[in-house]
């Protein structure tokens, strides 16, 4: 599903979509915002073995971030991104624990 990611209406919206989706079908949910050497320790989370503020850490989840390869921005453009949009698809995830979770983002 297409998104902007400032917009927290269509994470809103994409959360629904995957409630709705995994009452029917086995699903996966794709997240572009970790990056992908960092698969393992989002499995980790989802399956339970590791809290999250240790998730938090070791994936470096961002509260506010413009590129998720370089930080080098001034902090007025840093509103357009924030992981407590993401979240609750991220906690459905956990919870359900019936579907996996591919990270999409690879930085170069």
């Amino acid at each position: 599903m297409g998104e902007t990611h400032g917009d927290r209406v269509a994470h809103h919206l994409e959360h629904r979509v995957l409630k709705s989706l995994a009452t029917t079908n086995r699903c996966a949910l794709s997240m572009e915002m970790f990056e992908t050497d960092k698969q393992l320790i989002l499995d980790e989370y989802l399956l339970g073995h590791i809290p999250e503020s240790s998730m938090h850490r070791d994936c470096k989840v961002w509260v506010y971030t413009i590129d998720y390869c370089s930080h080098e921005f001034p902090l007025d453009v840093f509103s357009q991104h924030n992981y407590q949009d993401y979240r609750p698809m991220v906690e459905f995830a956990r919870k359900e624990g019936n579907f996996g979770s591919v990270i999409a983002h690879r930085c170069l």
